[in-house]
């Protein structure tokens, strides 16, 4: 239990992090695709589609946590997780040749 207390102690300064991390990545994705040059460069970029979507559903769900009413920023928590979502649901508009729908439709 004390574990995943610990994972829970989300903090302003992860939240930040985790954000611009995922526009970055998402960016550093589309550069990969535009200049790809065989399908093993499109296939690398699959692989690294699919750890995106893995890593930001993960932060979804824990992010999901920190938004009742145990925690005191509850609300900077609830906005974090829109713009949580609205990434994730921007790169699968922008990805979704790639993605396995099965996956990361959560």
């Amino acid at each position: 239990m004390e574990t995943l207390l610990d994972e829970l102690k989300i903090e302003d300064d992860y939240i930040r992090d985790a954000i611009e991390t995922f526009q970055e990545e998402k960016l550093h994705i589309r550069n990969q695709i535009i200049h790809s040059d065989s399908s093993l460069d499109l296939f690398n970029a699959k692989v690294r589609i699919d750890e995106f979507f893995n890593q930001v559903n993960k932060s979804i769900k824990l992010i999901k946590i920190t938004c009742s009413d145990l925690f005191e920023k509850k609300e900077m928590n609830k906005a974090a997780l829109d713009l949580l979502i609205k990434i994730r649901d921007e790169a699968k508009n922008e990805f979704n040749i790639f993605i396995s729908y099965n996956k990361h439709t959560n």
